[in-house]
């Protein structure tokens, strides 16, 4: 298993290495940021980073390079963009469970909405979407 990991490793750390020079961009997740959940390599051919809220230091610091995740205001969507040395405190989109199946359908891909049902911007400050029913008239 390990001999896999390492693998992976080093055919990501290569796709970053080579694909930043003919403009591939690599999205990359982790749920719990440390210092050996990325490879160095592939992390300084990243071109920017969004941070969103962190419970301690130490993953703010594997992220961003500082603490400054761990101090973000508890606002659904709120996080940093790093960008080389510039960091910009953004505020993204929040898109709860509900409105993800209201988009997108259940995992399953079974349909969730009836027809009537919409998305609206209740809260431009927050990024919060809420949904609303409309009502339809009917002729007969």
């Amino acid at each position: 298993k390990a001999t896999y990991v390492q693998t992976g490793r080093a055919i990501l750390s290569r796709v970053a290495r080579q694909g930043r020079a003919v403009g591939v961009h690599l999205v990359v997740a982790t749920q719990r940021p440390d210092s050996r959940s990325l490879d160095p390599q592939v992390k300084a051919n990243l071109t920017g980073v969004v941070c969103f809220q962190m419970m301690n230091d130490a993953s703010s610091i594997a992220v961003l390079g500082n603490g400054r995740a761990t101090d973000l205001p508890s606002i659904p969507g709120r996080a940093i963009w790093k960008s080389g040395i510039e960091m910009l405190e953004v505020q993204t989109p929040f898109l709860s469970v509900e409105e993800a199946e209201l988009l997108l359908g259940k995992p399953d891909n079974q349909p969730t909405t009836k027809p009537g049902l919409e998305l609206v911007n209740d809260n431009a400050e927050t990024g919060i979407v809420k949904s609303e029913s409309l009502k339809h008239s009917q002729t007969d």
